[in-house]
This record gives C-alpha cells, structure tokens and sequence, in this order.
C-alpha cells in the first residue's frame, strides 16, 4: 500500500537508469483516487459499493514501483543489496503501522464490534505480524479496527518473497517478465478456481495472498515490459488513447463492483481492475502531459497522495468510532471521519514518515 512515495529519493540520486523511472506525480494522483474508493467502500454508499477495487489499483502500482527501483539497483550494481531492502521497507512502513496499533489498542475498549479481550490482541498481532490476510481469509473478520491490514500483509508478504526470485531469475538468465507472467496466470487461476470450489466464500478468494499477488506481479511485469521495450507498449497507448479509456472503465468498475451475493464475478472484477490499472499506469507513462496525466497531477490528489499510506492505515478505525459514537446525520459522521483521516494522515507523514524517509535515504 505504501509504496514508494520515496522514488522522489531515487529520482534524486541521478542515475541514468533511474531517472527514466523517476518520480512522477501523477502516480500519487491514482494513489489518491484509490485510497478515497477505498474510504467511500468502506462507508458503505451502495452507489460506490465498487471501491474495494482501489486495493487492485494499489497492488499494481506497488508491483510497477517496486520492480522499476530493484531493476535500477541491478542495472547499476549488478546486483540487489536484500538486507538494504528490507531495512528500507521496514523504516518506511513499520513505524505508522505501530502508531496505528496503539491508537487502535487505546481506543479497543469503545470499538463495540463484540470483540472479546483475547480477540483484539490476536487481531492486534495479526496486523503486526502481516498475517491478517490469512485471518481475514479464513474467517473473513477482525477485531478494533483492523480488517483493512490484510491488504499491507499481503504486500509485504510481496515484499518478501519477490526481490530474491528476482534475483535468482536474474542470475539464471531467465527471462524476468516470463516468471512475472507466469505467476499472474497461476495467482488468477486459484483465485478462479477457490471462488468456484467454495460459493459463497469471498473472503477467502478476496484476501489471501496466492489469489491476490496477480495484481502485484502484473505490476512487475508491466514494469520489466516496460524497461525492456517501451516504445511499442508507449506508442500504442498514446496514439490510441487508452489511459482516459482505462481511467473510465475503472470508473465504471467502482459504480457496479459490489460482490455481495456475487463471488462467482468477483475474480472477474478483480483481474479487470488489474489489467485497466496496468493499463492506466502505461498509458501515463507514454504521456503524461495528455487530460489525464494533467488531472492526476491536481495539487490536490498529489497531495493526498504522498500521505496515502497513514490516510489507509488511519481510515476505517476513525470512521468505525465516528459512526459509532459522533452524533448528527450519517453524512457529518462519514465527513468528521473523512477530515480527521486526512489530520492523521498528514501527521504521520510530516513528524513520523518524511523523518524516516530522510534516514533510509542514507541507509
């Protein structure tokens, strides 16, 4: 979820390699529209009840990210310092996810979802540990406000797992892109086939990794297709249009989405959502200065954005509290909520994440 507000850092370190896959603002724009699908989701609007794809959106975006900096480390190093790695994304992730543990534990006695004791501190562990995806899988539930983590486990599980097969598939002359292929083929077809062999069991198909990571690997395979032979790829999408197009079908997407009662479309909805947003994330990076680089670059969407990661974190504990206990009509709650996400957020980025992001810099 939270990746890579830092590739301005990596824009700066002025390699040739990397400053083709600077930082780019509009990038922080789709983060934006994602992490509001999301909140909107999580309000429960049915007209909106689609806004679980964001998650999609940002799986994609992290797998594009992720690659384009550890391709560029193996361009300029012919290798990947692993330890580095993770000791970055530790920094840059870990610190506001324990802050956010600790608001949720303060307030774990108001939360009223009929949690016991017991049940908060394993979600609590759940969350920290990045375990929550197999918790929400198989029980399709969690306690104080953290039903949301599954999304940050699987991605650090991601996280984990891709940069040595990276490695090894570099080392053994294999064709990266093949190997990023051919796990979305395998994660897309056990996300089809648990679906089918259990109705009526969306949680499982929707949160556990396996059925998830074809979203980030798109994202790896994008990336490695993209900095083999972008030109085709760019052209096509420039000269035909499709990032406006993609952006639409996203839209449309985030109006008809919802998956109560509909597991067996579910997969269906989730691939779609990964291929517009391969797509989207193409066609901006053919051309940014077309109507819809120019609107994911607004101020306002970049800005919200770079603090996408505390706004994810912070989101559904506040708005679960806010409806709760807040009194007046259901729009001033989900707007008090909406308000006091964007507070925490920019908080955690400016006096705990920024700080961070400056200390991994010289890591």
């Amino acid at each position: 979820m939270a990746a890579e507000t830092e590739t301005r850092a990596q824009t700066r370190a002025a390699q040739p390699a990397e400053r083709r896959f600077g930082y780019r603002p509009e990038l922080d724009g789709l983060r934006a529209l994602a992490v509001l699908a999301v909140f909107v989701s999580h309000v429960g609007w049915g007209p909106l009840a689609g806004g679980w794809i964001g998650v999609g959106i940002f799986f994609v975006l992290s797998g594009y990210l992720i690659t384009s900096i550890l391709m560029s480390e193996w361009d300029r190093s012919e290798g990947i310092a692993l330890r580095r790695f993770y000791l970055r994304r530790l920094l840059r992730l870990y610190p506001a996810l324990l802050v956010m543990l600790a608001f949720c534990a303060l307030f774990a006695p108001v939360f009223g979802d009929g949690g016991t004791a017991g049940g908060y501190v394993f979600s609590a562990l759940a969350t920290g540990l990045y375990f929550q995806d197999f918790v929400a899988g198989i029980t399709g539930s969690a306690h104080g406000g953290f039903l949301h983590t599954w999304s940050l486990a699987v991605e650090e599980q991601f996280y984990l797992l891709w940069p040595p097969v990276l490695i090894f598939a570099r080392r053994r002359r294999w064709s990266v892109l093949n190997v990023a292929l051919a796990g979305v083929l395998i994660s897309w077809a056990l996300l089809i086939f648990t679906t089918e062999a259990r109705p009526g069991t969306v949680p499982m198909s929707y949160a556990m990794p396996y059925s998830r990571a074809g979203e980030l690997l798109l994202g790896c395979a994008l990336a490695v297709a993209l900095r083999s032979d972008p030109g085709f790829l760019k052209t096509l999408f420039a000269r035909v249009a499709l990032a406006p197009a993609c952006l639409l079908g996203l839209g449309l997407l985030l109006l008809t989405g919802g998956y109560a009662g509909l597991s067996s479309w579910m997969p269906m909805q989730i691939i779609a959502t990964a291929l517009l947003a391969a797509g989207l994330i193409t066609g901006l990076t053919a051309d940014a200065g077309q109507l819809t680089g120019r609107l994911l670059r607004l101020s306002p969407l970049v800005g919200l954005g770079v603090v996408s990661y505390g706004f994810y974190l912070f989101h559904l504990p506040l708005l679960d509290l806010s409806v709760k206990y807040l009194p007046g009509p259901w729009a001033g709650q989900v707007l008090f909520a909406l308000v006091m996400t964007m507070a925490a957020a920019v908080c955690s980025y400016r006096w705990l994440e920024k700080p961070l992001l400056r200390l991994k810099d010289r890591i």
